[in-house]
């Protein structure tokens, strides 16, 4: 890659458990660094937090709009771009209007597939490429790099047994790659080797071997080299469609009772059973209660009582996503908590008798919804 230096004084990392872990930030900055690069970062993270999550908490709009921003970092809950990618879109679109004001560059990270799913890695990347087209962004390519690694050897320890996050050495490569990104320098030949590891402070640092890190930054080097600008990225048809789906159908899809449905199946079962409005005060479900129906909470706001002696209130809208609730009763199972409206909610209520229904018409939407509860 060439070596025409981008001054990026002042990044800001928008992300989740996959910007934390071993605080890659601070990461980056420690590359730039050790190049003589001056560089400042700043996050605004939050565990399984989605750029809808982001929008919609109101913190990180706020972080975006303080300015001084010359790059800011993207990157939505890890399945999300696969699963439900125009959930991905809606969120990026409205933190890069956000971006954009500022001033700043908007760097998409495109993440990793999951270990042993490969077969995720080709619509992450579509997803990512596809919004940076649209909104005139950059691509860092972390998830390619990864792949790229791990053909070039096999045993590198990027994951951590969940094979989920980022192993130290899984981290050091993502931050080589976005060091690439954002500076336009080589990461190769810089004597940066330490990584803050853990998921949470107090970490505890460690240092690379002079090898694997050497490995790692020729790998950065080659993945950034390589990655074709987003201008020229074409993608296949087949992945095209997911970023335009209607998106509370996409919310529907990604939750626990409804996973694995497809568009057309998720609007049988709502001629069955559609969304309401159920008024606050209203009790869906009562801890210990042998139930017949789950439900899915699309707007407004509920209390959960579990029965340890707190009760946490949930908001679907604010975490950006569809919340199921009751799904046991709808097994035929006892509730494990107590659930009522807050506010005026909009809710999906899906009773036993509904899925027999859907079963006459779409049988294999019903069959996916009881191996989904049991």
């Amino acid at each position: 890659m060439g070596e025409q230096t981008r001054a990026c004084r002042r990044v800001l990392f928008v992300g989740n458990s996959y910007t934390y872990y071993n605080d890659l930030p601070q990461l980056v900055r420690s590359l730039a660094r050790a190049a003589a690069l001056p560089m400042d970062v700043d996050s605004v993270t939050q565990g399984g937090m989605s750029f809808v999550g982001h929008v919609n908490g109101g913190r990180t709009v706020e972080r975006i709009r303080a300015g001084g921003w010359e790059a800011v970092v993207l990157q939505d809950q890890s399945l999300r771009p696969v699963r439900a990618p125009v959930l991905t879109r809606q969120g990026a679109l409205e933190l890069g209007a956000e971006i954009a004001r500022a001033g700043a560059r908007i760097i998409f990270y495109v993440t990793w597939a999951r270990r042993g799913q490969p077969q995720q890695q080709p619509q992450l990347d579509h997803t990512y490429y596809r919004l940076a087209q649209e909104l005139g962004a950059e691509i860092a390519p972390v998830g390619p790099a990864w792949q790229r690694a791990l053909r070039e050897r096999a045993n590198l320890a990027l994951y951590v047994p969940d094979g989920s996050h980022p192993a130290p050495a899984g981290s050091y490569l993502a931050a080589a790659v976005l060091f690439a990104t954002l500076t336009g320098r080589s990461p190769v030949g810089l004597e940066a080797r330490t990584v803050q590891a853990g998921a949470d402070a107090p970490r505890r640092p460690l240092e690379l071997d002079a090898d694997e890190a050497a490995l790692l930054q020729r790998i950065a080097e080659e993945a950034v080299a390589s990655a074709p600008p987003p201008e020229a990225w074409v993608g296949e048809r087949r992945l095209e469609q997911a970023l335009h789906i209607d998106p509370e159908v996409a919310y529907l899809q990604e939750t626990q009772l409804l996973h694995g449905l497809t568009p057309a199946e998720i609007a049988a079962l709502e001629t069955i059973c559609p969304p309401r409005t159920v008024a606050a005060g209203t009790r869906l479900c009562r801890r210990g209660e042998s139930g017949c129906a789950a439900y899915v909470l699309l707007e407004g706001t509920v209390a959960v009582d579990t029965g340890n002696g707190q009760v946490q209130q949930s908001d679907p809208r604010r975490q950006g996503l569809a919340l199921t609730f009751g799904a046991r009763g709808l097994a035929g199972g006892q509730y494990d908590g107590t659930v009522a409206a807050v506010t005026d909610i909009r809710v999906l209520a899906v009773s036993r008798a509904d899925i027999e229904t859907l079963g006459g018409i779409a049988p294999r939407a019903a069959r996916a919804v009881l191996a989904n509860v049991g």
